[in-house]
């Protein structure tokens, strides 16, 4: 658990790092100007260097600093944060991506709330049930909007998927989510 602990708090600490610093760098304001992120030279350069050089050298360097500082940090409170922090950015980004401009704060907020509010030994039981839910929600909703694109014969990938059906996957996943993390609940009390 210490590689998947470290390796998921150090993605998602990357993220949030480089999510939050298009607000501190004015990066935004690319979009304000041009209403788009592909008509600016300059915003192309900018997640040139984001996507491509910056977030692996950030995510590694961090990974091997999580590794190291396992027994010392809450390693697990950063990534269970940061992974509840970056799905509800892009659950605001999925229903107003105006208003995800302003919650860019969102998943680094979450991580530091996380290292501190979560303890450090959690019921493994409970998230791996959590986990099971939230992977069956993505699938099941994934299969039922792909089955209804097959019917309607316009079978496409889940980027062209319209506001609607992001919608219905992102409130399965949630629902999914919480049905597993109470079943964990319930059947860890049965066991006991």
């Amino acid at each position: 658990m210490k590689f998947i602990y470290s390796l998921v708090g150090s993605v998602a600490f990357a993220f949030s790092i480089i999510l939050a610093s298009f607000n501190v760098l004015g990066l935004a304001g690319f979009y304000d100007a041009t209403s788009s992120w592909q008509d600016d030279p300059l915003s192309e350069l900018a997640y040139i260097i984001y996507g491509l050089i910056a977030f692996p050298i950030l995510s590694l360097a961090l990974f091997l600093m999580f590794i190291w500082m396992y027994p010392k940090w809450n390693i697990r409170g950063i990534a269970i944060a940061g992974g509840i922090g970056i799905w509800l950015f892009f659950g605001i980004y999925i229903f107003s991506i105006a208003m995800a401009r302003y919650v860019m704060w969102l998943p680094l907020a979450f991580i530091v709330l996380g290292y501190f509010l979560i303890k450090r030994k959690y019921d493994e039981h409970k998230l791996r049930n959590l986990l099971i839910g939230l992977i069956v929600g993505w699938v099941v909703s994934y299969l039922m909007v792909l089955g209804k694109r097959l019917l309607q014969n316009s079978l496409t990938s889940y980027f062209n998927f319209d506001l609607a059906e992001k919608k219905f996957v992102f409130i399965a996943i949630a629902f999914f989510g919480i049905i597993g993390w109470l079943f964990g609940k319930y059947s860890k009390r049965s066991l006991s």
